[in-house]
């Protein structure tokens, strides 16, 4: 039972919290602050249920990077089995109703689902999206279709902020939350309509005959034992948990030695590391639709595709994980223009997608853009090192160029973990020795006020201020580092770029193997025709193998 709030307790909350506030009150940045205040009376009143509620929202929300990049795999092998008109209704349905539980809750216990409910849907739409483009469009077009999806991240970087404060003070965030669950049925309308159109003509032209309806797959047991091994849950399962118990204690490790002794560090990472051996194993012996594709990774192509991509998230996100903290601290940025800045790589990226699907439609070969890609993203990382803090004009400018040179050059749990861990362990130590050195008095205790609540002392010591000039020169030093972690594993993918097969692109929707020598395609849906007989593929070895059209 949890213990009950003293009423003395309760009346000195009140006293306290209904005084006014002093000007000492205000202007020192280690005095609590009234958010402080309110959530220790928050914490005073939570009875046993409300705290286990709210660790278990913190463990989704740590959890929900890691969870969903596991569910990508199992959306697209349903989507594959089941079909795209099956995913296309669920990721509707989730978005719908997870939209409505979370802006009508009350608490933990009501937002959870609707939570949970919100994410699937966002990971089903975005597979959707990109497993209708490779259905519906060729090599040599589909960058064309991915600059649809991207596209309105244009407008948002600029039209969102104000879009979303206007709300917020208007009618509210639940209605922020919950208007989309009335404006996506009646968008969703039209694809149904051509789905359904499309459906139809098929079906009078006798091309779908043979085929298992979703429906009918949906009632049959054997189906559903056939996608548990398809959608390979057990490896995924482990798969996931090694790389949530091995990431999390790099940034829970902290800034202090003394934190890698204790068990709640150790003990997740071991897990972890154990995990791993046992995940592959499991995907080498046991697994019969391996997640990890063994064969296809003895592709020279697809290894140094996959490294390129790895790297790049890596080496971009390590720096860009505290840009906007250090664009307030040290650029003297306000809201917006950080906000503005740290979204300025995205819209470049998105622009960059459709002229790089003009020169690949003309060109037809990857591997030149592949080369400029990675080199201008290396010396983005090169600007940053350069360009990481000032009240200049030409630090501002700077940086800038170097976002916008990134989100040309583009196209990260390790990248968290890897900058959560750097940060921590540097700028609290980094911060207590400028502000010791500029003479500012019980600095210890000032540094970790300002790790913990960077923004508030910004709010009160403009620049110029001694301690505000020791804050800017450790924001800079610890920006230096990440950003020249992100330089050195950012110069690698020109190496193995230079080790790419320059593949012209063609009408084929999918590159067939030119190593066999027969043309050969594999029937996805493991219920396939053998004469007049249905059958299940156990495993992919049984899958029957018919020849090219």
């Amino acid at each position: 039972m949890s213990r009950p709030v003293d009423e003395e307790r309760q009346q000195e909350l009140r006293n306290r919290n209904s005084s006014s506030p002093s000007s000492d009150e205000l202007s020192k940045v280690e005095s609590k602050s009234p958010g402080v205040r309110r959530m220790e009376a928050i914490n005073d009143v939570w009875t046993r249920t409300n705290k286990i509620w709210f660790i278990v929202a913190l463990v989704i929300l740590t959890f929900r990077q890691v969870l969903t990049s596991a569910s990508l795999p199992i959306t697209a092998k349903m989507a594959d089995y089941i079909g795209r008109g099956f995913i296309l209704n669920c990721t509707v349905l989730f978005w719908i109703v997870g939209g409505v539980v979370v802006a009508t809750s009350h608490n933990l216990g009501g937002w959870l689902p609707g939570f949970l409910l919100y994410t699937l849907g966002h990971v089903a739409g975005n597979v959707m999206n990109y497993a209708l483009s490779i259905d519906t469009s060729s090599l040599r077009n589909r960058l064309f279709l991915q600059f649809a999806f991207v596209f309105p991240s244009i407008i948002n970087v600029w039209a969102g902020g104000s879009i979303a404060e206007d709300v917020d003070e208007g009618p509210g965030w639940r209605w922020g939350v919950g208007m989309w669950s009335i404006i996506i049925p009646p968008i969703a309308l039209g694809l149904y309509a051509v789905f359904a159109h499309g459906y139809l003509k098929a079906r009078k032209a006798g091309l779908i005959d043979g085929i298992p309806s979703a429906w009918r797959l949906l009632r049959s047991g054997k189906a559903w034992k056939h996608l548990f091994w398809m959608m390979d849950l057990v490896g995924l399962t482990l798969l996931a948990g090694a790389l949530a118990l091995i990431l999390l204690p790099l940034s829970l490790g902290g800034s202090s030695a003394e934190a890698w002794q204790t068990p709640k560090v150790l003990t997740p990472l071991c897990i972890g590391v154990l995990l791993l051996p046992a995940f592959a194993f499991w995907e080498a012996k046991y697994a019969r639709h391996p997640i990890f594709p063994f064969q296809v990774m003895k592709d020279r192509h697809v290894i140094i595709i996959l490294l390129i991509q790895f790297l790049n998230n890596i080496a971009t996100s390590t720096r860009d994980a505290y840009l906007y903290t250090t664009l307030v601290v040290s650029f003297n940025q306000s809201v917006a223009g950080a906000t503005r800045i740290n979204s300025i790589s995205g819209c470049a990226s998105s622009v960059t997608v459709f002229v790089v699907a003009v020169l690949i439609r003309k060109f037809r070969f990857v591997k030149p853009i592949v080369i400029a890609g990675v080199v201008l993203i290396t010396v983005a990382q090169g600007m940053h090192v350069q360009f990481r803090g000032g009240y200049s004009t030409s630090q501002l400018a700077g940086i800038i160029a170097g976002e916008l040179l990134e989100g040309i050059g583009t196209g990260g749990g390790i990248a968290s973990a890897v900058s959560g861990a750097v940060w921590k362990s540097l700028l609290p130590g980094k911060l207590q020795r400028g502000l010791e050195a500029a003479g500012v008095p019980d600095a210890k205790k000032l540094s970790m006020s300002i790790f913990r609540k960077p923004l508030d002392f910004v709010k009160t010591n403009p620049p110029g201020d001694p301690a505000r000039d020791a804050v800017l020169f450790a924001y800079r030093d610890v920006q230096r580092t990440l950003s020249i972690i992100g330089l050195a594993i950012s110069a690698i993918p020109i190496i193995l770029s230079i080790f790419m097969d320059n593949v012209r692109l063609d009408e084929r929707k999918t590159i067939v193997d030119s190593d066999s020598e027969e043309d050969l395609t594999v029937r996805e849906s493991p219920l396939y025709v053998q004469g007049d007989k249905k059958e299940f593929a156990e495993s992919e070895k049984d899958v029957k193998r018919v020849p090219a059209q």
